[in-house]
């Protein structure tokens, strides 16, 4: 494996193990030999001490790994000091942001460190909680330099809203490819609405008519929502994590935490909530959040399906129902689509050409659509001679 496509995690590759310790930690190194000095049983220098142990703590014989693992931990502070400073291969250094992930100050070294990985810089703000984050997310150098960290914050329910806005902000400001950053678009959207119509292109499936609704917040307007209170981040934090852990933490109504929600907190909550959010949020009244509902990559055909029937949805979210070639082929979503109005009437037409003659024959009949589907249910089964 070369370094350059190291996965934070992973085994230290042999390129990245100083040539005078490969010997005695590399995977061909005897194995008993590995083992005494992951136990730290064997002398040695405590500069090279700090890296043996860090390449042995991803070894493949678990045994041998847990010995370094436990050694690691046991070092003298300013050995781990100097390893962390130092400039020895980015692998190495990844050992040790997984090893100490909850020791503020290695992280914070760490993140000074040049060396560090941008690929451990992403574990790190994907993974980790606390100031370690703001710590990233004013590092405008990687995040310049390394989009994938900034999903990582997006994709991170610790990251305060605040960060977020921070981290965006310095995204377009710096013309960054973000077209691979899930919820990026969105969330740009939520906080930076001008600037985010200005500095990313058009998805390719947007047109005018999809945009056009004036819906679209200002500049000042999404300043104010990123700059007002909302929930607190704690209670969002839980809610985006969901299951349990939001149950215990969250002791209020989910509708009204959602009423109380800034514009970015709700787009959040609709990107990475769960069922019961994306319920709520799918009829808020800025079109912004229902269309982030439809982007959550937890969403459910079955959900796609109830929203497809629900009078109540903005016609626009119907309208994206509709034209998705992947939702329609599913046909619980296709048979709820000819039910609302607000399904564009040549969407419904090819439908209802779809539907199964039992179907058919009920939609003849149904009082709650309009006339001119029942009419074109009735004139297809005269057709069919059904």
């Amino acid at each position: 494996m070369a370094i350059h496509e190291y996965a934070s995690g992973s085994s230290v590759p042999a390129p990245a193990i100083p040539p005078d310790l490969l010997p005695r930690v590399g995977p061909e190194a005897p194995e008993r030999a590995r083992l005494l000095i992951a136990k730290a049983m064997l002398p040695m220098p405590p500069d090279q001490l700090g890296i043996a142990l860090g390449v042995l703590a991803r070894d493949a014989n678990a045994e041998i790994a847990a010995a370094a693992t436990a050694s690691l931990s046991e070092l003298p502070a300013d050995v781990r000091r100097q390893t962390v400073t130092s400039t020895m291969p980015g692998p190495i250094l990844d050992v040790y942001a997984h090893v100490f992930k909850e020791d503020m100050a290695i992280l914070q070294a760490l993140l000074s460190n040049n060396a560090v990985l941008d690929e451990t810089v992403r574990w790190m703000a994907r993974n980790l909680r606390g100031s370690i984050l703001d710590a990233i997310g004013s590092n405008q150098v990687r995040l310049v330099r390394s989009p994938p960290i900034i999903g990582a914050l997006i994709a991170n329910p610790a990251s305060s809203t605040p960060l977020l806005a921070r981290v965006i902000e310095t995204a377009l400001r710096n013309s960054v490819d973000t077209s691979r950053i899930p919820g990026f678009k969105p969330l740009a959207e939520a906080f930076f609405a001008d600037l985010a119509k200005e500095q990313l292109p058009p998805e390719p499936d947007e047109d005018d008519d999809e945009t056009a609704d004036g819906e679209e917040a200002t500049d000042e307007e999404a300043a104010e929502a990123a700059d007002a209170h909302g929930i607190d981040d704690e209670a969002l934090e839980a809610l985006l994590r969901g299951g349990e852990d939001a149950e215990r933490k969250v002791k209020v109504p989910l509708w009204k935490l959602v009423e109380d929600m800034t514009l970015p907190q709700k787009v959040r909550l609709a990107l990475m909530g769960d069922a019961a959010a994306r319920k709520i949020l799918i009829r808020d009244n800025k079109k912004l959040v229902a269309m982030s509902v439809l982007r959550s990559p937890k969403i459910t055909e079955k959900e796609i399906s109830n929203f497809a029937m629900d009078k109540a949805v903005d016609g626009e979210v119907v309208r994206i129902i509709a034209r998705n070639r992947e939702w329609t082929k599913n046909y619980a979503i296709m048979h709820s689509l000819v039910y609302n109005p607000k399904t564009p009437p040549q969407q419904t037409i090819t439908f209802i050409r779809n539907l199964r003659r039992r179907d058919l024959a009920m939609l003849a009949r149904a009082k709650e659509v309009p006339s001119h589907v029942t009419r074109a249910a009735k004139q297809l089964i005269d057709k069919r001679g059904d």
